[in-house]
């Protein structure tokens, strides 16, 4: 490249103006210091009651990584970053400590059997970014599991378990603090409070007539080591205290409360100040109120709520900026995320996909805060739909109840259309419904016609553009039996869907392709002691075709329906010619009705419930029967059998896999499993494996999955 030589006139006048620009730095005004940053971190809950966790700078939302719950319980910043510690919350209910480092998400790796754990605080030390929590695991002792959990910190990444005292089976590590170099770390047992000093152990003083103890905050000022906490007394109340240098002091709560709560420690005007709440509770220890504030060299100071809340709290003090965080509940029951500044309420605003938030955690950052993302990317949600405790419905969002209705028994199908999340299912309308098929769409329940003196069921549900169609059966009584008779709704309006004689039939599930409207079920041919005679079947536009005869077909049986682009499938079981029932589906688009088997091994009886094409792959769920272990839930590939895991199998139970969903490569099934004390146990897998929920799971199944990103 040949570069111009610049005319000499033009030259003189770039140094004139450089000249003519430069000052004596003497005579410069002083550079105005650049305005600290307000950091405030916490959480927010979208209309799906999914958790992001995140950060407002100066009042402006940014998420941080993580596809399902994540909280961030606390903050620091370490050589111009943000440190978060807190957690991530799976499907199951199963919390994963994790570090986020100006949003990215970081591992907080983990001794190997360890099967839940949580970071509750994060600090520097010695340069060195540490990270107090805990985890649990099982463990089996003569033939008795019982849940342990062990504590201690991560130090840049590293575990690092604190030694407890012989006889502590379940221990927690709270906050971390240090004092001329050493590592302070404060805890508890329940009936112990622990403070270590560089690993060693000491018991902090409980009074007497308290039964739990617990310290959950640390703080050193100068050669003075502060431990804040809480102590459980007879009568089941909570009294917050401090510990100073070991020494205890207990707080009283104000007249007409019943508890207090210490979140947060700090030293202000020379006083030691713990921020929390006072509450009133009930004997059944329901909170009837909650007023956020302070107490101030052991005095109590409450903080004005915000216009029409109820109840709040206060989570963390910013000495520097005279400021308080926390929340307010609103007149709804929502949480609004805000601080309080002087003493004045001061909320902020939530992203556009939050309905509340909670802010746990604050500080003042002199320097630039790196941006993370502006609002949740990439949120996994696996909707499931179902029932347990034998008549209370599952309309759930990462395991979390999506829909309560107290009139809903079971849900049986799941919709998306856009932003609206649909369920199909039955409920009881009054003292003297048997059952009565309805659908909800976010929560609000729609009733579908019937005859009169019929009950009846919704088993399936889609939604194409301004139509909604559901899929399922009255029953009305007969001069001998209660009969089932299938039909749709479409919009409301039922039509009755035929059948090949008058013992009736069911229909299961249904697709919209190309503006019409399959439907798979079935009709009973004959009835017997051993099982009905089944006739699988379609309807097309409520036109019938039948597929194939099954004898001694299980109740829990349902025929499925599949759509690939244009191409329709149902899937059920079909008889060989030894008289085995193999698992099967059929092309229904096509008039040939062109049949696919797959692998059932040396089973005598399977049968393929639901499918799924994608990707160039067909995948099925359904069930075998194996003439030791009984029926077992199956997971077919490309027509490869695989049994999914189970922890019990007898001969007389009865385990499945129902419906299923794809999320890249992994294969989300819902279904069932048997234990021997609590019959037929909603279940759900991921590759293969089981998927652990919460309590309250026994006496039912999951009928219906689906996953949501956004």
């Amino acid at each position: 490249m040949s570069h111009k030589r610049l005319p000499v006139f033009i030259v003189g006048l770039i140094m004139l103006a450089s000249l003519t620009s430069c000052q004596n730095p003497a005579n410069q005004p002083p550079t105005a210091p650049e305005t600290p940053k307000l950091v405030l971190a916490g959480y927010v809950i979208d209309e799906l009651g999914q958790y992001t966790a995140g950060q407002w700078v100066d009042g402006q939302w940014q998420a941080i990584s993580g596809e399902t719950d994540t909280f961030a319980n606390t903050i620091v910043e370490h050589d111009g970053a943000i440190y978060a510690a807190g957690y991530t919350l799976t499907i199951g209910n199963t919390r994963t400590a994790c570090m986020w480092i100006d949003g990215e998400q970081q591992p907080l790796p983990l001794p190997e059997n360890a099967q839940d754990s949580i970071a509750k605080d994060i600090c520097v030390i010695n340069d060195h970014v540490l990270v107090a929590g805990y985890y649990s695991y099982t463990v089996t002792i003569e033939g008795y599991s019982t849940t342990k959990r062990d504590c201690g910190y991560w130090i840049d990444g590293s575990w690092q378990p604190a030694t407890v005292p012989a006889g502590v089976a379940r221990c927690y590590a709270n906050g971390l603090a240090e004092l001329n170099g050493s590592i302070l770390m404060c805890g508890y047992s329940g009936s112990s409070a622990f403070l270590w000093t560089d690993g060693i152990c000491t018991e902090l003083e409980r009074p007497d007539g308290y039964t739990y103890i617990a310290a959950t905050q640390i703080l050193v000022d100068d050669e003075n080591v502060y431990c804040a906490g809480f102590l459980i007394d007879s009568s089941n109340y909570c009294k917050p205290c401090v510990w100073k240098n070991g020494i205890i002091e207990v707080y009283e709560v104000p007249d007409g409360m019943t508890d207090g709560y210490i979140d947060s420690i700090a030293i202000r005007d020379g006083e030691i100040t713990a921020v929390g709440d006072s509450e009133t509770t009930n004997d059944e220890g329901a909170t009837l109120s909650m007023i956020p504030g302070y107490w101030k060299a052991g005095i109590w100071n409450p903080l004005t709520l915000a216009p029409g809340s109820s109840k709040g709290l206060a989570t963390a003090i910013i000495v520097s900026e005279n400021i308080i965080t926390g929340y307010c509940m609103d007149g709804s029951g929502r949480n609004i995320p805000g601080f309080w500044k002087s003493g004045s309420w001061n909320a902020v605003s939530l992203p556009t996909e939050a309905t509340h938030g909670i802010i746990l955690d604050g500080l003042s950052v002199s320097g630039p805060v790196a941006a993370t993302q502006d609002s949740p990317s990439s949120k996994l949600v696996v909707l499931t739909a179902g029932s347990y405790n034998r008549e209370e419905a599952i309309m759930a969002a990462n395991g979390k109840a999506l829909v309560e209705d107290s009139s809903a028994c079971y849900a049986t199908g799941i919709a998306q259309y856009g932003d609206d999340v649909y369920f199909s299912g039955t409920a009881t309308l009054d003292a003297n419904s048997v059952g009565d098929p309805v659908y909800w769409k976010n929560g609000a329940r729609v009733d579908l016609a019937l005859p009169e003196d019929a009950w009846g069921d919704a088993t399936d549900i889609q939604v194409v553009d301004t139509f909604v169609y559901v899929a399922g059966y009255i029953t009305q009584h007969t001069e001998s039996l209660p009969v089932d008779s299938p039909c749709v709704w479409i919009n409301g309006t039922r039509t009755a869907l035929t059948t090949g004689n008058t013992l009736g039939g069911q229909a299961n599930r249904l697709a919209v392709v190309g503006g019409d409207v399959y439907i798979s079920g079935y009709w009973i041919e004959s009835t017997g002691d051993a099982g009905d005679t089944r006739t699988i079947c379609f309807w097309k536009n409520s036109t019938r075709t039948d597929i194939e005869s099954i004898a001694e077909c299980p109740d829990e049986m349902v025929f499925g329906i599949a759509s690939s682009g244009n191409d329709v499938y149902v899937c059920g079981s079909s008889a060989d010619e030894l008289g085995k029932l193999i698992p099967a589906y059929w092309k229904v688009s096509d008039p040939s009705l062109e049949m696919t088997t797959l692998d059932a091994g040396e089973a005598t009886k399977a049968g393929c419930i639901d499918l799924l094409l994608a990707n160039g792959s067909v995948h099925a769920v359904g069930t075998y029967h194996d003439a030791t272990d009984g029926w077992m839930p199956a997971y077919w590939k490309d027509g490869v059998l695989s049994t999914l895991e189970t922890e019990y199998s007898e001969t007389n139970d009865y385990q499945v896999g129902i419906s299923l969903a794809l999320d890249g490569s992994d294969v989300y099934i819902a279904g069932m499993r048997s234990y021997s004390t609590e019959g037929e146990v909603p279940t759900l897998w991921k590759n293969g494996k089981l998927i652990a929920l919460a309590g309250g799971n026994n006496y039912g199944s999951m009928l219906d999955i689906a996953i949501k990103r956004y």
